[in-house]
Parts: C-alpha cells; sequence; structure tokens
C-alpha cells in the first residue's frame, strides 16, 4: 500500500486540513496509479515548536507554514505519473489549506518489494495480482479496516 508521510510544525494544520489532505493524496494516488482508494495510507508527523529549531535549510529555521510530504510508492509507475501526483498534490493541498505552495516539498519514492498484513504485495501495476491479494486478506483485517464497504 502507499504510504503518504505529511510532516507539518504542531498545531499547524487543522483536522479539516489533515482530512482534505488525506483526501487529496488519496484521490491522486487511485487516480493517477489507478488503485483502490482503500490501499492508501496517510500519516501526519507534527514537529512541537512550529519547526524552531527542527529544520534548516541553508541554516536557517524553516517557516512554520513547511509542509513535507513523503509517499512511499511501488515501483512500476511511470515517470509521467509521478510528474502528475506530484503536481496534483502541490496545487491542491496548497488550495486546501490556504498556505503558499512554496512551502510544500513532495517526494516520491519508489520501493521494490513490501510485505504488508503479514503478506508480501504483488508488484506494482498487476491489477489482477493486487485484487487477488487483497481478497487473500484474513476477513479480520479486511472488517477492521472496512476493505468489503470501499472499491
Amino acid at each position: 500500500m502507499p504510504t503518504y508521510v505529511c510532516t507539518v510544525a504542531a498545531g499547524r494544520l487543522s483536522p479539516e486540513h489533515k482530512k482534505a489532505i488525506a483526501n487529496i493524496l488519496t484521490t491522486v494516488h487511485s487516480e493517477e496509479a489507478h488503485t483502490p482508494r482503500l490501499v492508501v495510507q496517510v500519516i501526519f508527523n507534527e514537529l512541537p515548536g512550529k519547526n524552531k529549531n527542527n529544520y534548516f535549510i541553508n541554516e536557517v529555521p524553516v517557516s512554520a507554514d513547511q509542509v513535507w510530504i513523503r509517499g512511499d510508492i511501488r515501483v512500476r509507475r511511470t515517470d509521467e505519473q509521478k510528474t502528475r501526483m506530484v503536481r496534483r498534490i502541490v496545487d491542491l493541498a496548497s488550495q486546501a489549506c490556504g498556505i503558499d505552495r512554496t512551502h510544500f516539498w513532495v517526494y516520491l519514492c519508489d520501493i521494490a518489494k513490501m510485505a504488508e498484513f503479514g503478506s508480501v504485495m504483488p508488484d506494482g501495476g498487476d491489477t489482477q495480482a493486487e485484487e487477488a491479494w487483497l481478497k487473500a486478506l484474513p476477513e479480520e483485517v479486511k472488517e477492521r479496516y472496512h476493505f468489503n464497504d470501499k472499491a
């Protein structure tokens, strides 16, 4: 499953902003990578002290508006797909949060092999193998994450 980690200053994003970013990341990944929405994970890490003394660029503390988004995704996504994803994420998240786009840094990182829910995932882009993997998950996992409720 793709995992997006958003790092921001503590308290900078409201719960509504976080929900909007989670929706944006889920929608963009699902549309561009042709995967079900239910597999996209979004995690928020908040830095204490409004970033002061936590992150620097050229020895200068960054603004409290700085947002870093790192997406770990499976290989086999084209350069064109990844470029569209990055552009859409910056534009949509900036608009949703009212933060200037120059404060958004987005990284997409390819992962060659991974296991989730204790099961090795198929290579990215193999839709049939992905569907079989999802179907083979234990029912308690599907129920816990409402996999049977969403596509």
